[in-house]
């Protein structure tokens, strides 16, 4: 009978969650160089110095980040996947599509992740998520 419930909530959760027919990315402001403690294990060419200056593009919504500055992209279909560009000085630095239906969550967070030098996306509601 607790599974019976327990899927039961978990589908109810779901179908509200796409209701609405949109979604957002919130994005986190860089860390700046308070957080900065050495390069990240692996400098690749997503490696994001202190005070960099990036540009989010999904599809084709767009916006600058900073460690001064987030914010969030919004109006994103959830029934279809989206393109994350990242680029610093025109550059493309990183690229990855992803879906709300897979991430079941319609509000996700955008956040670089210092220690590896990676972008991630999070569910809006979790702890690592800095979005204001």
């Amino acid at each position: 009978m607790k599974s019976y419930l327990l899927a039961t909530l978990f589908l109810l959760n779901s179908t509200l969650v796409f209701a609405a027919g949109s979604g957002s990315v919130c994005v986190a402001p860089m860390p700046g160089d308070k957080a900065y403690n050495g390069p990240p294990m692996s400098m690749g060419k997503s490696y994001i110095a202190p005070g960099d200056t990036l540009t989010i593009r999904i599809g084709e919504k767009e916006m600058i980040i900073s460690p001064a500055s987030g914010g969030r992209i919004g109006g994103l279909s959830i029934e279809k996947r989206h393109l994350v560009r990242i680029r610093r000085a025109d550059k493309t630095i990183v690229s990855f599509w992803f879906d709300f239906r897979k991430e079941n969550a319609s509000n996700l967070c955008l956040w670089y992740y210092r220690g590896y030098g990676t972008f991630s996306l999070l569910n809006e509601h979790d702890e690592r998520c800095k979005c204001t």
